[in-house]
């Protein structure tokens, strides 16, 4: 049989003590044809010209030219996505620059989706930090809860660099982001999830940990771990980012519902949805708590972001 074609956004920046790792780990992906599409969003330490001379020497690897408006790593991902060329049967896939997947994470992936019948998967990961003494510590970082109905509005379903999409999702994004842009949206993995889910596309979290995701100092986001990581969260839902994120991914999702033609009980859940993160009063933040099972995939985190609500702490 012909190997499936996955074509892979990558974005990049300042990456250059760890691009080469990890291309390696993506171009010699077994079971599939890959196509790697890099977007350098202003790297100043070499990772754009390494790019560029693997471009030059790899037929499978195409380096964009540099892209308009503000540097950041969402826009960046997805500028990459939009410049994919997938055909009908064939795959689209995000990638870090800074990983380590394993040699059959693609194929393995795409089985697991298409013998569910899915459009888009994502799995756990296993983070990883190499010590100043060279030990490597690691951690099994599970995003595999079971999907509850309106996870998408509050919560990506894993790293970015484990999904992968079909013709018909990646088709639905590119067109979403064609006709709306991603204007407000800060992460991108959320953002897609959220597009998808809204469009009715369905979704499913592989429990195997196909990507090794590597810690360090320069993390956008990184595994969410340790007490800095809870008080940079704190301070972002206090702040009110998290509340603005989550009415804009209602709206997401919303445009996306209605191009696909979705069905008015789903439409009439992201209007009230939108009605309560809307409202500031006691009234919102008790119909939000009252929800709170529908908001996120564990349980503790549906009791803290509810209880935290009605607090008004966000």
């Amino acid at each position: 049989m012909t190997p499936p074609i996955v074509h892979v956004a990558m974005a990049t920046y300042n990456g250059q003590p760890w691009i080469g790792r990890q291309v390696a780990t993506v171009l010699d992906q077994d079971g599939v044809e890959v196509r790697l599409v890099i977007s350098d969003d202003g790297s100043t330490d070499g990772t754009r010209d390494w790019t560029r001379a693997l471009a030059q020497r790899d037929p499978r690897v195409v380096v964009l030219p540099e892209r308009d408006g503000e540097a950041g790593v969402a826009a960046n991902f997805l500028h990459a996505l939009t410049h994919l060329d997938v055909r009908p049967g064939e795959y689209a896939a995000f990638c870090d620059q800074d990983d380590l997947w394993q040699p059959h994470k693609l194929i393995e992936q795409i089985h697991f989706m298409d013998e569910a019948g899915a459009h888009a998967v994502s799995s756990n990961v296993t983070a990883f930090t190499v010590g100043a003494d060279g030990e490597v510590s690691r951690t099994l970082i599970r995003k595999d809860q079971p999907q509850v109905e309106w996870d998408f509005l509050f919560e990506a379903p894993g790293a970015g660099s484990t999904y992968v999409f079909d013709y018909e999702a990646w088709k639905i994004l590119v067109d979403y982001l064609d006709a709306w842009g991603a204007e407000g949206v800060a992460v991108h993995d959320w953002f897609v999830y959220a597009v998808l889910r809204g469009a009715g596309m369905s979704w499913v979290i592989d429990p195997r940990p196909h990507v090794a995701y590597r810690q360090h100092e320069r993390n956008v986001a990184g595994a969410h771990k340790g007490l800095q990581a809870t008080v940079n969260r704190w301070q972002l839902l206090r702040s009110g980012h998290y509340r603005g994120q989550f009415l804009l991914m209602t709206e997401v999702a919303n445009r996306a519902a209605h191009a696909a033609g979705r069905d008015d009980r789903f439409l009439r859940g992201l209007a009230e949805w939108k009605e309560w993160l809307s409202d500031t009063s006691w009234r919102g933040r008790v119909a939000v708590l009252c929800h709170a099972r529908g908001m996120r995939r564990r349980p503790i985190e549906q009791v803290k972001l509810a209880a935290s609500c009605l607090l008004g702490v966000w």
